[in-house]
């Protein structure tokens, strides 16, 4: 039997909840990444984090894998082939294929085999992504 946290009605933390509620992304731009419009949101704290520290890639995966997740992840730099948001702030997207189906490899490490360069792999764009500094780490998240 399934205990209430692991049911499709969960919420989770409220006290996230309310952290997320108070710290919404108020700033956004809208940046063409791979020839589609995207819009690219981030709260006052991911802006006042962007300010200290020289540069921050923002690396969108969509990793397929034994099941396809959205993943965000962050790198301290500017990727060469990575789109400049502004001065501090820059997005890829890659769409990728694990090099293997454990569960327990995947949890820990998300190895990647390799770039997906299919056709159907390339239309996959992101319209939107939603930047936060919480507990001295960058998050993300991305609407396809």
């Amino acid at each position: 039997m399934l205990g209430f946290n692991a049911s499709y009605f969960y919420i989770g933390n409220p006290l996230r909840l309310l952290d997320s509620w108070l710290h919404r992304p108020t700033l956004r731009t809208q940046i063409e990444l791979q020839g589609r419009p995207m819009l690219v949101r981030w709260t006052r704290r991911a802006d006042r984090q962007m300010r200290r520290v020289p540069a921050v890639t923002a690396e969108l995966q969509l990793y397929f894998t034994c099941v396809v997740q959205k993943r965000v992840v962050f790198h301290p730099r500017m990727l060469p082939e990575a789109t400049a948001v502004n001065q501090q702030l820059a997005v890829v997207f890659r769409t990728v294929q694990s090099a293997a189906c454990d569960p327990v490899e995947f949890a820990a490490h998300h190895p990647v085999q390799r770039q997906l360069t299919a056709a159907g792999a390339q239309r996959m764009r992101p319209r939107a992504l939603r930047i936060d500094f919480r507990a001295g780490q960058w998050c993300g998240a991305f609407e396809l």
